[in-house]
């Protein structure tokens, strides 16, 4: 009797030890454990990178561990991607965050755009396809966040002097387009929402994207809400150099109170460059449009402090369906990267298990 009694109770031992084991194993059946606390949504189009508790607070301060990121991803997959997004997992960007973006340079190999190449790879445990690294703070960012602006920072670069002005009114260097009639995803103004002589005033200006009132970001434009411009879509090696109109750098600045956010500033000095006269200094980008890249393809990483709920998923797989859309999307006031780069280049991020190892 005894000896029954023991094997009910070993049986029972047995059978709860193995539901347990099991619920671990099968933690979410919409995930694929890739190991080293990365896991595949069924999706296909994205992965989960957990880190521990507390750590999710590094990257909300843009301070998280890039390169163990990237190595640790790298090595789940072949050297197919152009670029990461590591998408951190607040429901909107937290209080003590201070970007909406930022992007991590790896590899840059093009010439004529204002830096010489360079190859960051092993510090990133990175293959040699891999070019960056994008950091959007909210989960809804690859829609809503300045996804276009961080792409473009592999080939959008300080290829002429723009200025700004710093908080005690000084005015200093800019990398971004400051105040230039570049206008686009990296700052500055359109040319034909310029006015000049406000109030009678010489060098007194007022412009904007969509309108004088609008003013304008002196180092982007609302985030995906415009497109590439046509000095972008050339550094992006989308277009020939034949189709950029000059550019006009302000200097001199000062900017009036109460008056800066309508986009009204003061300069002195304003000198137009052509694209040969960038060219003189650059020299032309190679490769050139004919010869360069149209197709690129993305790896999404979630970073997450606990397992990804339902919901959280749905946005993000929402969010990569708009962002790869080869179509306009009916939406005046977004652009995805078919639409910003006017049908020109396309972007893919799902398929990802083909490029497992």
């Amino acid at each position: 009797m005894k000896s029954k009694y023991f094997l009910i109770i070993l049986m029972s031992i047995f059978y709860l030890g193995c539901k347990e084991n099991s619920s671990v194993i099968e933690e979410d059946p919409a995930l694929k454990n890739l190991g080293d606390n990365v896991y595949l949504h069924q999706s296909d189009n994205a992965v989960e990178f957990r880190v521990m508790q507390g750590e999710l607070e590094f990257w909300n301060n843009d301070k998280g561990d890039v390169s163990k990121l990237t190595s640790t991803v790298c090595k789940k997959f072949v050297d197919d991607f152009d670029f990461i997004i590591a998408v951190l997992n607040n429901p909107q960007i937290p209080t003590s965050t201070n970007y909406a973006g930022s992007y991590n340079s790896i590899i840059d190999d093009i010439n004529g755009i204002g830096l010489k190449p360079y190859d960051y790879s092993k510090s990133y445990g990175s293959g040699k396809k891999l070019k960056g690294l994008i950091t959007l703070p909210a989960i809804n960012f690859i829609k809503n966040g300045p996804t276009l602006h961080e792409l473009g920072h592999y080939c959008i670069k300080h290829i002429v002097d723009t200025y700004i002005t710093d908080k005690n009114g000084k005015q200093i260097n800019y990398d971004h387009w400051g105040y230039s009639d570049a206008g686009g995803q990296m700052g500055g103004f359109k040319p034909e929402f310029v006015t000049t002589n406000l109030d009678g005033e010489a060098n007194k200006y007022q412009a904007g994207y969509q309108g004088k009132e609008d003013g304008f970001g002196v180092a982007s434009n609302g985030r995906n809400k415009v497109p590439y411009s046509k000095i972008e879509l050339y550094l992006l090696g989308l277009i020939p150099k034949t189709e950029v109109p000059p550019i006009k750098i302000y200097s001199g600045l000062s900017l009036p109170v109460g008056e800066i956010r309508k986009g009204v500033f003061y300069a002195t000095e304003v000198k137009t460059y052509t694209i040969d006269d960038i060219i003189a200094t650059q020299g032309e980008r190679v490769p050139n449009v004919v010869a360069s890249q149209k197709k690129f393809r993305i790896l999404t990483v979630i970073v997450t402090d606990r397992p990804v709920n339902k919901s959280e998923w749905e946005i993000v797989n929402s969010d990569i369906e708009w962002f790869t859309k080869q179509d306009d999307d009916g939406n005046n006031d977004l652009f995805n990267f078919w639409e910003a780069t006017g049908g020109r280049a396309t972007i893919k991020m799902d398929g990802l298990k083909s490029s497992l190892k």
